[in-house]
């Protein structure tokens, strides 16, 4: 019965994770994308300009594997515009109704 418990842990913490990373990233993504659109390349204080992507910022999750419960090896990527993209595998922890990043292992950026 321990184990039953145990394994529905884990596939709770692989399926939630999974939709709740992937929900958390498409939000700080739009975030971080309105907030280049609206203050663009007229803002003195940005030292760099990027294209944005026509129809809003791309996220997607490719793979998720659970290491513990409530613990996600993820790798992610959002993209921003044609320069403006990132993927990294990072370790999520995920909590029932949200998640968050502990730490990035490696990525690219473009």
């Amino acid at each position: 019965m321990l184990w039953l418990f145990i394994l529905l842990l884990y596939a709770v913490t692989w399926v939630g994770g999974w939709i709740t990373h992937a929900g958390d990233l498409e939000s700080s993504a739009r975030a971080r994308y309105q907030e280049w659109q609206s203050q663009g390349p007229a803002d003195s204080q940005k030292q760099y300009y990027i294209e944005l992507r026509e129809g809003g910022p791309d996220t997607g999750v490719n793979w998720c594997i659970p290491l513990l419960p409530g613990v996600l090896l993820a790798d992610s990527y959002e993209v921003l515009g044609p320069l403006a993209a990132r993927g990294t595998a990072k370790i999520v922890v995920y909590y029932g109704f949200g998640s968050f990043e502990v730490c990035e292992l490696w990525g690219w950026i473009a």
